[in-house]
């Protein structure tokens, strides 16, 4: 698969003359991570991983942003079966907008991360009975209509803060993991990935394309690594399609981590959620959408370092057989390619187009 390396920061010139001319939004009114407070609704993908039975001994993406920047506010909502209609629904477990809505109106503008979605289609893989491409598309919708209205009360002027900057991470394709899932699921698995592509455009295309939000590819960055081909410095899929990071092989084979709390060297957790290094790579991602999208950079800890994804996946795992090492000095992980859209090409798109345009602020 081939990835490209363009992004807004890789052309200077270009960045200078779009403010320059005034064309780009202003920066947010928090300059890096740690001078903003952080809220994480979401899932299980989000929620603390620990305590949990199956997969006590990995971290989730906001757990180990929490511990790498000691200096930030970070408040971690997320609860795991939440689907964007539960989390505004009061009283069930996993109503977050409430208390959402306290933080950053407590806490002055701040960053809001969504990621929500996967939980909405479940009851399409699972119903047993087979559905039609327009079910699967009016699921889609609905989710869809459920997200836009938790960002719209989340920005709301009187209740909410139309000054939290808000990053939304797309919904992970369950209907593509064959071998991950109960073979009953294989009836709905086309309908579940065309549901999840379709929540997922209207994502990118109106949220991110239209309201100019901060959003992360979270389906493409898993789909690239269960291929062992994400956006990197590594050319193509390893021997037999596996994974490496830094050099170091991470064992991407469905069929050898279907149980609980998995080796540091999977990439799964357990069966339906990815483990450590999956989730320091996505809280890059996030890092990264919110530094190209609204200026709000890493701070003074910047990213996540391979090494140090590595050494928190060790320390979780002290006696597993298998220590990660990045061992290529040399690579690099290229965050900007899950970022939707990837400005730099974007940018590039609306100068050769003409179109001396940029993208709004969120509204």
């Amino acid at each position: 698969m081939s990835h490209g390396f363009n992004r807004l920061r890789g052309y200077p010139g270009l960045t200078a003359l779009l403010l320059g001319l005034g064309l780009c939004g202003t920066p947010s009114s928090a300059d890096t991570i740690t001078d903003s407070y952080f809220v994480g609704i979401g899932d299980s993908y989000t929620a603390p991983y620990a305590p949990r039975s199956s997969r006590n001994n990995h971290r989730s993406w906001l757990e180990q942003l929490d511990s790498h920047n000691p200096s930030g506010g970070f408040t971690n909502l997320a609860v795991s079966g939440t689907t964007t209609a539960t989390a505004q629904q009061v009283g069930d477990g996993h109503d977050q907008l409430q208390a959402g809505l306290n933080a950053i109106t407590g806490q002055g503008a701040g960053v809001v991360f969504i990621g929500l979605g996967v939980n909405d289609f479940t009851g399409l893989l699972e119903s047993g009975t087979p559905k039609s491409s327009s079910e699967a598309i009016a699921t889609a919708d609905a989710a869809f209509a459920n997200l836009t209205q938790l960002v719209d009360a989340l920005l709301d002027p009187v209740t909410g803060n139309p000054q939290a900057q808000i990053v939304i991470a797309n919904s992970v394709d369950r209907g593509s993991w064959a071998g991950r899932s109960d073979a009953a699921y294989d009836l709905n698995r086309a309908a579940t990935t065309l549901a999840t592509q379709h929540y997922n455009q209207r994502i990118a295309d109106e949220l991110a394309g239209d309201r100019g939000m901060a959003v992360v590819d979270t389906y493409r960055l898993l789909e690239d690594l269960l291929a062992g081909d994400p956006a990197d410095s590594y050319t193509g899929a390893g021997p037999n399609g596996e994974l490496f990071i830094a050099g170091q092989a991470i064992n991407i084979n469905p069929l050898d981590s279907m149980g609980t709390d998995q080796p540091s060297d999977h990439l799964w957790a357990d069966g339906a959620h990815p483990g450590t290094v999956f989730q320091g790579l996505l809280g890059n991602v996030v890092l990264t959408a919110l530094d190209q999208t609204y200026g709000i950079e890493p701070g003074t800890q910047g990213l996540l370092t391979l090494d140090s994804i590595f050494a928190s996946a060790n320390a979780l795992h002290p006696d597993d057989s298998v220590t990660l090492t990045a061992t290529d000095t040399d690579y690099v992980f290229d965050y900007g390619a899950y970022v939707v859209p990837e400005p730099g090409s974007v940018a590039l798109l609306l100068l050769s187009a003409g179109l001396m345009v940029c993208r709004r602020r969120p509204a």
